[in-house]
C-alpha cells in the first residue's frame, strides 16, 4: 500500500478501484465466519480505517521505520495496545520487523 515514505496510491484510487476487490473477498471470508488479514508493505496507515469498516481484523505488516509507521504503532493488542486515539482495539498488528 506504500512507499517508504508515502502511499502508493492516492486514498480515491483505493477506495474506487481497490477496495470493492478486496470487499468481496472479504465478505466471503466474513461469510464462513473467518477473520481476515491482509499484508501490507511500506506506509501503509492511511489505510487503516478503510482496513477497519470492511471487517479486516490483522494487518501483517512490516517495516516500522516508513513514514507514518512508528515503532510505537503495537506489534499485537495483547503485548501493547494500539493507542486508543488511533485505532482502539480494532486492529491487530502481526510481524512489524525493523529493517534497518
Amino acid at each position: 500500500m506504500g512507499t517508504q515514505n508515502s502511499p502508493i496510491i492516492s486514498l480515491e484510487l483505493y477506495r474506487r478501484n481497490i477496495r470493492p476487490l478486496h470487499q468481496k473477498v472479504i465478505d466471503v471470508a466474513k461469510s464462513f465466519g473467518l477473520p481476515v488479514m491482509i499484508h501490507t508493505c511500506g506506509s501503509s496507515s492511511w489505510v487503516y480505517e478503510d482496513f477497519i469498516e470492511m471487517g479486516i481484523s490483522t494487518v501483517d505488516t512490516l517495516q516500522p521505520e516508513a513514514k507514518d509507521m512508528p515503532p510505537s504503532i503495537p506489534i499485537n493488542e495483547v503485548e501493547t495496545p494500539v493507542p486508543v486515539n488511533l485505532f482502539g482495539y480494532s486492529l491487530i498488528h502481526k510481524s512489524f520487523i525493523d529493517t534497518f
